[in-house]
């Protein structure tokens, strides 16, 4: 039942959208048709209380980027250097 709807479980919804990999943009528009829908259902007292108030949408976490340390640097420099050789002599 809609009165049954918690914070709690629209701050989980929103938390899993940013988990599943949405944009934040994607995040805010959905977040604000379902408020909208919930504001309105508040103010034909449906419900008691709109649940999405104090839920936070945060920034999507973004994977931290691999770079290569030094040695595989330089292993990378060697085949390039390697590959350059070889095209030159064929």
């Amino acid at each position: 039942m809609l009165s049954e709807l918690r914070t709690d479980m629209v701050q989980r919804a929103v938390n899993d959208m940013a988990a599943s990999g949405f944009k934040k943009s994607t995040m805010n528009q959905r977040f604000q048709m379902f408020d909208t829908m919930m504001r309105y259902a508040f103010g034909i007292d449906y419900i008691l209380k709109n649940p999405c108030n104090g839920v936070i949408i945060n920034k999507p976490e973004v994977e931290e980027k691999v770079v290569w340390n030094e040695s595989q640097a330089k292993q990378f420099d060697r085949f390039l250097n390697l590959s350059r050789l070889k095209s030159r002599d064929s």
